[in-house]
């Protein structure tokens, strides 16, 4: 826990000097409060090394001596307890990234727990991000009842939103491009709003012009875009490789998907597989196990059992494959 909290202070120092030094008229005596609270913190905390391993915590104590350490394992909950005088005045945020990957076991179901009720006398929320199987993986970790209207699909941005995020990274990197209206909007037109294409086809064109010695000519949005377009193939690669299923077979559903307005049912899935999945041994609930754990679909959001391509033009580069 130390080790975190002196990563996070010294992330928000950097961040501290970035902004006075930017907007100097606008530093807040609360910066430096912040500052204080958390340097604060670290020195609270630094006597020990805490370790948090799926609801076990090991502690060791640095004040004995190296002859005289002892260490021992004691619940998430007790740790979380223990920390209480140290982060009375914060509001702890935990993000817990990919957590369609939570291993299902007890102790999981103890550190899920601690989170999701909290602690006495601690400000403690858990935000979880994963793919469109974490509800279910959630759920059997023991949050059977998900907070109403707390949860969000992830959805494509809208065209207008795709060029702000662009024109935020050529603001910062102070990219004088002849016609940047033209490059933000054909770069937010390839990304169709898809975040990690905003970021593959951004990075992309940063590359071009850095390349060329930030000397735009005419002809480098075309190999922006073309070096876009590669970065975007190679991301519909890598989440097949992820994925048991075949090509063709994912082929197949997105051609029948395309036919109805990008929608399918369970049993389309299920007769649309079945070839396969025959070959590989495989039940159509195994089958969908492996298709949604991968990212490669998705529940619906309006329709129960129907299920569709998280990205639209993963759709596209799938029906554009050959026989």
């Amino acid at each position: 826990m130390p080790d975190v909290i002196k990563i996070i202070v010294v992330e928000t120092n950097q961040e501290i000097k970035r902004l006075s030094k930017a907007f100097p008229r606008h530093e807040s005596s609360r910066t430096g409060k912040l500052k204080a609270s958390a340097e604060s913190l670290v020195t609270s905390s630094e006597n020990f090394d805490v370790t948090v391993n799926l609801g076990v915590v090991g502690i060791t104590n640095q004040r004995k001596s190296s002859s005289t350490e002892s260490a021992q394992q004691i619940r998430a909950e007790t740790a979380f307890r223990d920390a209480i005088p140290s982060l009375e005045n914060f509001n702890l945020v935990f993000f817990v990234d990919e957590a369609q990957n939570i291993p299902v076991s007890k102790s999981a179901k103890s550190v899920v727990s601690c989170l999701h009720h909290g602690i006495k006398g601690l400000s403690l929320i858990a935000a979880f991000f994963g793919l469109s199987d974490t509800k279910q993986i959630l759920s059997l970790c023991g949050l059977s009842r998900l907070p109403r209207e707390r949860v969000v699909d992830l959805d494509t941005l809208s065209h207008e939103d795709a060029r702000s995020a662009i024109q935020s990274v050529f603001d910062v990197y102070d990219f004088n491009v002849r016609d940047w209206d033209v490059w933000v909007n054909e770069l937010a037109k390839l990304s169709q709003g898809w975040p990690q294409h905003i970021n593959s086809v951004t990075v992309s064109a940063g590359e071009i012009i850095h390349e060329n010695g930030s000397c735009i000519q005419p002809d480098l949005l075309s190999q922006a875009l073309h070096l876009g377009r590669e970065r975007k193939k190679q991301y519909y690669i890598s989440r097949l490789e992820t994925c048991p299923g075949r090509a063709w077979v994912f082929k197949k559903l997105a051609l029948a998907a395309g036919e109805k307005n990008g929608l399918l049912g369970w049993n389309e899935i299920n007769d649309l597989t079945k070839v396969f999945r025959s070959e590989k041994g495989q039940s159509i609930d195994e089958f969908m196990t492996d298709a949604l754990h991968a990212g490669v679909l998705m529940d619906s959001k309006s329709l129960p059992d129907y299920y569709k391509f998280p990205i639209p033009s993963f759709g596209d580069y799938l029906r554009a494959l050959p026989h």
